[in-house]
């Protein structure tokens, strides 16, 4: 992410405003009403179900001003389990803190904590009307560290972990 942009997703394609877009529906991922699947951010780029080959992270944020969005995205498929790369598979932020709203993160997996999300050094994880399910992390699935982390309202279902808690914050 870069500072002061917002990204946004979820679009059908007929839209000429943000506002124009369907409401995610955050059980399906999609938009409410349409069997067409919302924009996806994927870190599956090598062999389809093959998370070996996957990205480490799909979103990363470090020292960000404010005002910064990602909105209307399926996060999905990051596998973070090699070196300085084990922590925060679909979502790492580092004294950043995007606002995140109708997103679903999904199917991500970390060998250390945080495979849906890591927030550490003065971030704040502001999660708003997300969905985060099956999620593997040998620590914890939504790991928030330090004095501003907060999240706003999300939904957890099924997170997997090896070693803690479903989420630490």
């Amino acid at each position: 992410m870069r500072d002061h942009v917002a990204i946004y997703g979820g679009f059908l394609g007929n839209e000429t405003a943000v506002n124009e877009r369907p409401a995610l529906d955050p059980t399906l991922g999609q938009p409410v009403g349409t069997s067409v699947s919302s924009s996806t951010l994927s870190g599956d780029i090598g062999m389809p179900s093959d998370v070996s080959d996957n990205s480490f992270r799909i979103l990363s944020a470090s020292n960000l001003l404010t005002g910064e969005v990602l909105d209307g995205f399926v996060i999905s498929g990051a596998n973070a389990n090699v070196g300085s790369f084990t922590t925060g598979a679909a979502i790492n932020l580092s004294n950043s803190s995007p606002a995140i709203r109708n997103c679903v993160i999904e199917n991500n997996t970390s060998t250390g904590q945080g495979a849906a999300a890591n927030s550490i050094t003065l971030s704040q994880l502001n999660l708003d009307k997300c969905l985060v399910r099956n999620n593997h992390a040998s620590i914890s699935p939504i790991y928030m560290l330090g004095e501003q982390s907060q999240t706003v309202f999300f939904r957890v279902i099924h997170q997997e972990l090896s070693l803690s808690q479903a989420a630490r914050l």
